[in-house]
């Protein structure tokens, strides 16, 4: 293998990683559009489901978009952490908090 087809594959190995991630954050952040009506739903479960309102209900994700979402997101998670594994065999500066975990966390204050 040349320098020049070397450079080829590290050159798409940061493409990839770049690309996967972009990937990864709009799969995360689509994941978490269900957070507030789920979050809504189960409170007022927990404190007082009289106050579950037929609006709150029907705000609720169906299972089935949920699920589809998740599934999303845990192939993106997959594809990301190959394309990191593969940033970092060639030497490109992938930092920890860039790693999938880290990204899902909450930032501090």
């Amino acid at each position: 293998m040349t320098d020049q087809e070397k450079d080829l594959l590290r050159i798409a190995a940061w493409d990839r990683y770049q690309t996967t991630k972009t990937e990864f954050l709009a799969c995360k952040a689509k994941l978490q559009k269900f957070r507030e009506p789920m979050r809504v739903l189960v409170e007022k479960l927990l404190v007082d489901p009289l106050e579950i309102s037929e609006q709150e209900v029907s705000a609720f994700p169906a299972r089935d978009s949920f699920i589809s979402a998740f599934e999303e997101f845990r192939a993106a998670v997959r594809k990301y952490e190959d394309a990191i594994d593969e940033a970092r065999k060639f030497d490109w500066p992938v930092s920890p908090a860039d790693e999938p975990a880290s990204l899902c966390r909450p930032r501090p204050r």
